[in-house]
């Protein structure tokens, strides 16, 4: 076995289909003696393109995902969890102080509070899918993978 000077970035699949394999053994990645020029040879041209393309796919994911939480103080975004869980468990101690803050009753506020909690759900699963596929290509080969406009 020879060793591996590289980083396993998810490539398992991919070496396997190009009929490569590489291990960890005590702490080193390792190959086939004889198949560690290939294998570097693989993994630098597999792995090499992907910062820049996966780097803007990533951008504009966050980007999108951001535009829900503008303006909103991240301390009222970190209690979104408990919001949620306290409205599908109907209610607790926030959710009840928000709605007397609010003026509105608490049922109201939890209906609210998990219309929202589901919209970005769907909002976000469907940011989420479409970074996944378009990463899903590009560990694939295929370096046109870009957002969709």
């Amino acid at each position: 076995m020879a060793i591996i000077n590289t980083q396993k970035v998810g490539v398992d699949e991919a070496l396997t289909a190009a009929g490569l394999s590489l291990w960890q053994q005590d702490g080193e990645w390792v190959t086939t003696e004889g198949d560690e020029a290939r294998v570097q040879a693989f993994l630098d041209a597999y792995i090499a393109p992907l910062p820049v393309e996966l780097v803007a796919i990533n951008s504009r994911a966050s980007a999108l995902l951001a535009v829900v939480k503008f303006g909103i103080p991240q301390d009222e975004i970190d209690s979104w969890p408990k919001q949620e869980q306290e409205a599908r468990a109907g209610g607790g101690p926030l959710t009840d102080a928000l709605a007397a803050k609010r003026g509105i009753a608490p049922p109201l506020l939890r209906a609210k509070i998990i219309a929202k909690a589901d919209a970005y759900a769907v909002y976000s699963g469907d940011i989420i899918g479409t970074r996944q596929a378009l990463e899903d290509r590009l560990l694939a080969g295929d370096l046109s993978a870009a957002w969709p406009d």
